[in-house]
């Protein structure tokens, strides 16, 4: 998508999201839930967050690596009493099953893919708390990655705060049946409904990375920048463990995901390469417009020693930066 795409209505989406509120209808993610005696401590052994710090009603970012510690998963990992919810982008339940069971040797564990079975509305922006009480919401999680499960206008669902666009964002997952009616509640309450477009721009300039997209068996943790809020260090032994400690120890990883914006109009495809001296140096995964820049926005790994702000590279769409 280039500049004169964004229309007077995308703009007025895009304040929505980023200054008031608004909702997306996300659709389809993967949604599994990990129970029986040893879920959770299945769990802990095969991803890079500590589990057994995370207390019922919350969770934590995490990915799950192979052996070697390349990606297999970024998911949302979400505590209850009882079990474990696990959350990620759509078509992922059936390989991490299937991973997750090659370690399981005399646990108990039982795994519910209910990914067909719900649909994930996102609401998100500086007012979405107040939005979400507003359409009946009693208790709205505080804390990041807090969840809840509770009855609204007699439909089931669970609430989630999420940052899947910045700290302001709240998933609401709800069985398929109750779609229609909880888009006529959010529409109700004068939440404005915002495009796709909109969302992957966002989701870009809060750099958020997408699994599949972004991510994927080829990545080394580290390279995606989301250590804060994915890794523990100190947790102790999990799958994968050895080369994230490895890594932390050399102090760096050789390419990194980051922001580079374009000084022409046109929005660099998937796969754009910029090369320095014959070599590949930058590889963008995502690009879009980007109101917040007033420029191509492209997320993509950078050679090790060249992603630091206001680094610049010479490329067939012109100057492009690499941003904060």
């Amino acid at each position: 998508m280039n500049q004169l795409v964004w229309d007077k209505q995308l703009m007025q989406h895009y304040y929505a999201i980023t200054r008031d509120v608004a909702w997306v209808d996300v659709g389809v993610r993967t949604e599994v839930i990990i129970g029986g005696r040893d879920g959770l401590r299945v769990m802990n052994n095969n991803c890079t967050a500590d589990l057994r710090r995370v207390i019922p009603g919350h969770g934590t970012e995490a990915f799950v690596l192979n052996l070697k510690g390349m990606t297999l998963g970024h998911v949302g990992l979400f505590v209850s009493n009882n079990q474990l919810e696990l959350s990620t982008v759509a078509d992922q339940a059936a390989s991490l099953i299937s991973h997750l069971r090659q370690y399981i040797v005399s646990e108990v564990v039982d795994f519910l893919d209910r990914s067909a079975d719900a649909t994930t509305f996102l609401v998100a922006g500086p007012n979405a708390a107040q939005a979400i009480a507003r359409i009946g919401v009693a208790d709205v999680p505080e804390a990041r990655m807090s969840h809840c499960r509770m009855t609204l206008d007699s439909m089931e669902l669970t609430i989630r705060r999420t940052d899947l666009l910045g700290a302001d964002g709240f998933q609401l997952v709800v069985p398929n049946e109750a779609k229609s009616r909880i888009e006529k509640l959010l529409t109700s309450n004068e939440i404005l409904r915002c495009s796709a477009e909109v969302l992957e721009a966002v989701r870009l300039e809060n750099r958020i990375p997408k699994y599949g997209v972004d991510i994927d068996a080829k990545n080394l943790p580290q390279e995606i920048g989301r250590d804060q809020q994915a890794l523990s260090f100190s947790k102790g032994c999990y799958l994968g463990q050895e080369t994230v400690a490895r890594l932390d120890a050399l102090g760096h990883v050789n390419r990194h995901w980051t922001p580079i914006v374009f000084n022409g109009h046109d929005v660099p495809a998937v796969g754009f390469l910029i090369e320095q001296d014959g070599k590949p140096v930058v590889r963008v995964t995502s690009a879009a417009w980007s109101p917040k820049f007033q420029k191509p926005l492209a997320l993509g790994y950078i050679r090790n020693g060249f992603q630091q702000p206001g680094q610049t590279f010479n490329s067939s769409l012109g100057l492009a930066t690499v941003v904060r």
